[in-house]
């Protein structure tokens, strides 16, 4: 008879969770847009031959590059599924995955309970991460950060790959960067955990921030170090552009965003997190100053991210920009969860118990009108109609939406014996909520999700 130790029990039942939350219905959660388009073709034009030395764009196309080590964890993946457009779902999912089970590990460890580290890691499980894109490392290289920072005394060696992780940290997202100062306030209040300063020590410190760094270096000398200016034109236009606003104005709309990315991991409505998460921050950074001092530096890093990115303006920047201050909220509530009342723990399960059953529930009943389900739908739906011709295709969709079809069509495209001629068919795909204003007169129209291909004849070509 198969048995399990008890021991492993929570380690088992948080597996099982996170598979559901991160693969069940894969194909209608996920959606392929204009970053899912641009990395699938990256990958493409990689595997041809064309490395690129240069990442995804930060903040848009008014940023800086980052390094590329993204575009290259997606290589493998490519390769595994064979081009098919879900392969970043799948790696996605097995980032959330893995992040889970590691947040698991480190609250295990840290925490001394086993209860309250499944609790937490099944709340980040609960939110459902779907979306294939650089930002997705960032939470298993903050954990893996916090649990070498930890250590009861740093070397030379574990202070270096603590130095590597946060510039590789930065390349996969620039909110990275704010672990600098979160890293200072926790040495200075930790002088005893100082690694060894002696030169040779300095320049292993100087080649692990480096390393991370060396595609961008060799693309700047390669382009006159116009990287580089459009980073420094990039803050330089920050900082002036927040002195034209009131800061009152920008400090609330950094606040407003960092409720609103944590408000993913509660139950409650949004109305209520308002109240209810400045009041549980408030609450544990009380607690942290009475009792727990050691950990101050965790405690503060909501705030650093708070005031930080509160001089960043315009205020158009999305929630996740504060998803490391929310993780950092999460460990901290874990650790003063574990060394409190029964009452506490209890309220905190039940908390808990009701975020999971309302993730279950949504994943469950909820229908994404605009999965990758539904696009593939309307162009496997255009191949069936147009084979062996090649398809006539036009898209009527707003700038930057209705993206994505593109990789579905080269995957699917490859399934059909197709000719070099094309269709006397003239396929229109637009949303169906909004058709443009001038159609030729369908032969026929079919609806997939919140899409609509409509079917008109044309000379034939």
């Amino acid at each position: 008879m198969f048995r399990i130790k008890a021991s492993r029990l929570p380690l088992l039942i948080l597996f099982v969770f996170t598979l559901i939350f991160s693969f069940y219905k894969l194909d209608n959660f996920y959606q392929l847009n204009y970053d899912q388009e641009r990395d699938y073709q990256v990958v493409q034009r990689i595997l041809s031959g064309d490395f690129t030395l240069i990442g995804p764009q930060a903040v848009s196309t008014a940023g800086f590059y980052l390094a590329p080590w993204y575009y290259y964890l997606l290589v493998p993946f490519f390769v595994l599924f064979s081009g098919h457009p879900l392969f970043a779902a799948y790696l996605t999912g097995l980032v959330h995955l893995l992040t889970t089970l590691a947040l698991f590990l480190f609250l295990k460890k840290h925490t001394k309970h086993d209860l309250i580290a499944l609790a937490s890691s099944l709340l980040y499980a609960s939110t459902l991460h779907r979306t294939a894109w650089n930002v997705m490392f960032i939470p298993l290289l903050f954990i893996l950060f916090l649990n070498l920072l930890l250590r009861s005394r740093q070397t030379p060696k574990s202070f270096s790959l603590l130095l590597f992780l946060v510039s590789l940290g930065i390349h996969f997202h620039f909110q990275f960067v704010l672990l600098a100062p979160f890293l200072g306030i926790y040495l200075l209040l930790n002088r005893s955990k100082l690694p060894s300063l002696r030169s040779k020590n300095l320049a292993l410190y100087f080649i692990a921030l480096l390393i991370p760094l060396l595609p961008l270096i060799a693309f700047d000398l390669r382009h006159d170090f116009i990287n580089s200016r459009s980073f420094l034109n990039f803050f330089g236009s920050a900082l002036t552009t927040s002195s034209n606003l009131p800061y009152l104005q920008l400090l609330r709309f950094s606040a407003r965003n960092i409720i609103r990315e944590t408000s993913l991991y509660t139950p409650l409505p949004l109305n209520l997190d308002y109240l209810f998460l400045p009041l549980a921050y408030i609450g544990s950074l009380i607690v942290v100053l009475r009792k727990k001092r050691s950990l101050l530096p965790l405690a503060l890093f909501p705030l650093i991210s708070l005031f930080a990115l509160s001089l960043y303006s315009p205020p158009t920047w999305p929630e996740y920009y504060h998803l490391l201050a929310v993780l950092s909220f999460i460990v901290l509530v874990s650790y003063l969860i574990a060394s409190s009342p029964h009452l506490i723990k209890s309220l905190y399960f039940v908390f808990v118990l009701i975020a999971l059953v309302t993730s279950l529930q949504y994943l469950h009943t909820y229908t994404n009108s605009d999965g990758y389900d539904s696009r593939q739908a309307v162009i496997k739906y255009i191949l069936d109609s147009s084979s062996p011709l090649q398809p006539n295709i036009r898209y009527h969709f707003p700038p930057g939406q209705g993206l994505g079809f593109t990789p579905i069509r080269d995957y699917l495209s490859t399934q059909y014996d197709l000719t070099d001629q094309y269709s006397n068919t003239q396929f229109d795909v637009f949303f169906t909520s909004s058709p443009p204003p001038t159609l030729p007169s369908p032969t026929d129209q079919v609806s997939f999700g919140v899409y609509t291909v409509s079917l008109s004849s044309t000379e034939e070509r």
